[in-house]
This record gives C-alpha cells, structure tokens and sequence, in this order.
C-alpha cells in the first residue's frame, strides 16, 4: 500500500462534511481522539465541529458555558456502514473550532489524523439547522443562506 503525502491527503478530502478522526489535544485538552467534522471553508480558515458519543460530556459543557442552551446541541444517529459515526454522535454548533489547512497537514504527518468519509444529507441539515439555532456563533448567518442541498 503506496502512503500518500500528508498535503496530498488532506487537500484531497477536505471538503465541507468531511468527517476526520484525531488527536487534538491543543484544540480539545484531551490526547483521546475524536471525530471533527468540516462545516465551513474560508480561504485558509477552516471551521470544524467535534463530536462526541459521551452524552454527559456535552451536557456538562452546555450546562457550564451555555446557561442550559441546547438549541445548537445536534444528535447524529448511525444511519448505514456507508458512513462512519457508528455511534450516536452529540454535535454542540455552539462551539465552530478554527483551524488552519497547516494544521491538518501537520497532525496527517505525525499519523494523528484519518480521513472517515463524509457526512450524509440528513447529517448536514441537522447540523445546519443547530448552528442556525445557535446565538453564540458568528456562522449562523451565513449557515442560513446555504441552501439545504449544499451536501
């Protein structure tokens, strides 16, 4: 099996709903890895969503910095083996991580990053619609002019 350059895998997958699972420690404080999901592309800004199968996680999250405000809290369900959340998936949108292409190169050269596919239509419109709930980030606007079809 030929292992691509890191730059040639990244900037191959990366897309709006790509789905990576890494190690982030620096953006999450924790060296267990996680699923991240690409939700917006702005030149070299690239905002991601993580998620989490630990449903007491997130609560404790939105109960400490959200005053209780789950309206941009999401629930992804595994759908089929096509796509690679196998367990349900709590996705907080009030919380867009913003990374750099670098990084991503970067944590596929240390073998910390793996590309899992992408999100499906359902996926996107229940995350669309969280961070268009959602009062604490600066994507609502321009989430609620993407059209419901950009996936």
């Amino acid at each position: 099996m030929v292992d691509l350059p890191a730059k040639s895998v990244v900037e191959g997958t990366l897309e709006i709903g790509t789905i990576y699972y890494l190690e982030a420690q620096e953006l999450i404080r924790t060296y267990e890895p996680h699923y991240f999901i690409v939700i917006y592309i702005d030149d070299e800004d690239i905002y991601l969503l993580k998620g989490t199968s630990r449903k007491e996680s997130i609560e404790t999250r939105i109960e400490r910095f959200y005053g209780n405000d789950f309206s941009g809290v999401v629930c992804l369900e595994p759908i089929d083996s096509e796509y690679e959340l196998t367990k349900t998936t709590y996705v907080n949108c009030h919380d867009p991580i913003s990374i750099r292409k670098r990084f991503l190169i970067e944590k596929r050269e240390n073998s910390v990053l793996q590309y899992k596919g992408k999100i499906n239509r359902d996926y996107w419109l229940q995350i669309k619609y969280g961070i268009t709930n959602s009062k604490y980030t600066d994507l609502a606007g321009i989430f609620a002019e993407l059209p419901e079809d950009f996936i």
